[in-house]
C-alpha cells in the first residue's frame, strides 16, 4: 500500500463516526425533513462557494490594482532616468563647449562678431561690471555698446554673438532710435552674462610631519 493510500485509509477511519452519526441522524429524521436538511445543506454550500468567489475576485481585483500601480512607478522611474540621461548628456556637452572657449577673451569674442557683421568700427564700449561664482561656475557680466547701426547690423551681431559658440546669455538690450547723416540708425547697449567653469584646485600634499609641502618650483 502507497502512502497516499495509507493516508486515505487513516482519513476515512477518523471520520467513519462522523458518518454513522450522520447517517443516523438522516435515518431518524422523515422524508420532509431530510429534503430540507439536503435544501439547507446546499443552500450553505452555495453560499460558500459564491463566498469565496467573490473574495477571491476582490483579491484578483486588489492585485490587478496594484500591479497596475507598479507598472505606472515603473513607467515613471524608466521616464525620469530617460530625462536624467538625456540631461546629463547634455550638461557633459555644454561643459565640454565651455571647456573649449576657457581660453578665450570675451572682448576679443565680440570684435570677432562685429566684424562678422561689419560693425567693428561702430562698436564704442565693453565693460565688465561684475562677477560671482557659485558651485564652480564663474558668471561675468558686460555690458557692449554699439551705436548708429541699422536694423540688419543689429540682426547680424546677436546672431553672431549667439551662434558663435562662447558660453553667453543677452540678458538686456536696450535700444535707441537717433539720425545720422539723414537717416535712422540704432544705438544698442546690451548686457551680456559670461560663463566660464572654475575647476577645483587639487589638494595640498601633507609632509609626514603633518605640514602641507610647498608647490614645486615650475622648470625654466
Amino acid at each position: 500500500m502507497t502512502k497516499l493510500q495509507t493516508l486515505i485509509a487513516r482519513v476515512n477511519a477518523g471520520l467513519a463516526p462522523l458518518t454513522a452519526r450522520v447517517d443516523a441522524v438522516l435515518e431518524s429524521m422523515s422524508a420532509r425533513d431530510r429534503k430540507l436538511a439536503a435544501g439547507l445543506f446546499v443552500f450553505v454550500l452555495l453560499l460558500a462557494v459564491g463566498g469565496g468567489a467573490f473574495l477571491l475576485k476582490r483579491d484578483m481585483e486588489s492585485r490587478e490594482k496594484r500591479l497596475a500601480t507598479a507598472q505606472g512607478d515603473l513607467t515613471f522611474v524608466r521616464d525620469e532616468e530617460a530625462t536624467h540621461r538625456a540631461l546629463t548628456e547634455q550638461l557633459s556637452a555644454i561643459e565640454a563647449q565651455m571647456r573649449e572657449s576657457q581660453g578665450q577673451n570675451f572682448s576679443a569674442f565680440v570684435d570677432k562678431a562685429a566684424n562678422e557683421a561689419q560693425i567693428r568700427e561702430n562698436i564704442q564700449g565693453i565693460r565688465e561690471i561684475g562677477a560671482d561664482e557659485t558651485d564652480g561656475l564663474e558668471t561675468k557680466t558686460h555690458t557692449v555698446e554699439v551705436q548708429r547701426i541699422t536694423q540688419q547690423q543689429l540682426g547680424d551681431f546677436l546672431y553672431a554673438l549667439e551662434g558663435g559658440g562662447y558660453p553667453l546669455q543677452i540678458r538686456n538690450t536696450a535700444i535707441k532710435v537717433v539720425v545720422a547723416s539723414g537717416e535712422k540708425r540704432l544705438n544698442v547697449k546690451l548686457e551680456v552674462a559670461t560663463y566660464r567653469l572654475v575647476e577645483s584646485e587639487a589638494p595640498a600634499e601633507v609632509t609626514p610631519d603633518g605640514d602641507a609641502a610647498a608647490p614645486a618650483a615650475e622648470e625654466g
